[in-house]
């Protein structure tokens, strides 16, 4: 996401999604306060790459190995 709240790329875990399933899951919205934290973290720092990486190993552990992670927890 670019400082006009713009998604050029966006990815599932390791896979690039399409531009069609890019717009679904972030629409074509210009209201600046549509990305904000808590719901979408923010990845502006050479730190925040470490945690950013393991998030998408996550997703494709989790999709990879249906079962293994219960959908929701308390």
């Amino acid at each position: 996401m670019d400082r006009h709240k713009y998604v050029k790329v966006a990815y599932h875990g390791f896979k690039e999604l399409s531009k069609e399933d890019k717009v679904m899951a972030y629409g074509s919205t210009l209201i600046r306060d549509a990305f904000d934290e808590p719901d979408y973290a923010l990845i502006d720092t050479l730190f925040s790459l470490a945690e950013a990486c393991m998030f998408a190993q996550l997703v494709d552990f989790k999709d990879n190995n249906p079962g293994l992670i219960p959908e929701a927890t308390e």
